[in-house]
């Protein structure tokens, strides 16, 4: 008997403790790391950047492979494996929390952002497979809602964490969540398109942007958009970045106030998606972009 009796509930579910695993183990390092010993060359400032940007470089230089894998292999068995392989990584971020190793924690939030990027691709191609062409736009939405809740949730419940620490209580957080997420990733249940073991396409990092940009400049404005959507997160970036910092040392807030407050910058994108969208309605109004 499945664990989840609607088809969409684990592929979900998968998606959010993904995403609220990574952003829990930033910013717990965000704010408990920053008060370890730290290498002389090392500010804290340094730290956050650093811990940050281990989640998104790997998505630089292996999206080529991830795309291949969800075409090459079976999706689900991609999503399962790596999802299984956040345990040991998770494991390693203990030990680092244990010893206050400050290279180690964030080498495992790199490796969390290797299997993230590794797994997206396949976790994305779900969608189509469970719900078909007619639930892709559905499936797509929840996704970004669930995303979004998870980086919301993960944030907040880093800060508060780390304002009640105890070793023991984040290591059940980290492997417990790891788990689970492993365990729920085994219950989606769909029938996959099969797979391509020719794997068309280029594993270049460089070559693949390259190619990438010139498939999208065939389709108008695609480009502009994403290059519009890259501007917007680089400045939510730096903002939820310096807030760190400056919530501490200006405003002298605690751990969970801080987090507070850098979560109401995934509050705000939420609503204005869903704003974006009831006032679009069924056309794209690109009035609202500049606005």
């Amino acid at each position: 008997m499945p664990l989840f009796r609607n088809k969409w509930t684990p592929l979900f579910l998968s998606n959010f403790l993904g995403v609220y695993n990574d952003n829990f183990v930033k910013n717990c390092i965000i704010f408990i790391a920053v008060g370890w010993a730290m290498p002389k060359w090392m500010t804290q400032s340094q730290l956050i950047s650093l811990v940050s940007a281990s989640l998104v470089v790997p998505y630089l230089f292996l999206s080529p492979w991830a795309g291949r894998l969800a075409v090459v292999y079976s999706k689900k068995s991609v999503f399962r494996l790596c999802k299984l392989l956040e345990i040991p990584v998770l494991a390693l971020a203990c030990a680092a929390f244990q010893y206050h190793w400050v290279m180690v924690a964030v080498f495992a939030v790199l490796l969390m952002g290797i299997l993230s990027c590794m797994y997206s691709p396949s976790k994305y191609s779900l969608i189509r497979d469970i719900g078909g062409e007619e639930g892709v736009s559905f499936g797509s939405g929840i996704f970004e809602m669930m995303a979004f809740l998870g980086i919301l949730i993960g944030t907040v419940t880093a800060s508060v964490v780390s304002d009640r620490y105890h070793p023991w209580i984040v290591f059940l957080l980290f492997i417990g969540l790891a788990i689970l997420g492993y365990l729920v990733t085994r219950s989606i249940h769909v029938n996959e398109l099969p797979e391509n073991k020719d794997g068309a396409g280029t594993l270049n990092p460089v070559r693949f942007l390259i190619e990438s940009f010139r498939f999208a400049r065939q389709h108008t404005n695609v480009n502009s958009a994403v290059f519009g959507a890259s501007a917007f997160w680089l400045i939510g970036g730096m903002l939820q970045m310096n807030l760190v910092i400056h919530c501490k040392q200006v405003y002298h807030t605690s751990n969970t106030t801080t987090g507070t407050v850098m979560a109401c910058a995934a509050i705000g994108i939420a609503l204005g998606c869903w704003a974006a969208g009831r006032i679009s309605g069924k056309e794209v109004k690109k009035g609202l972009i500049l606005i």
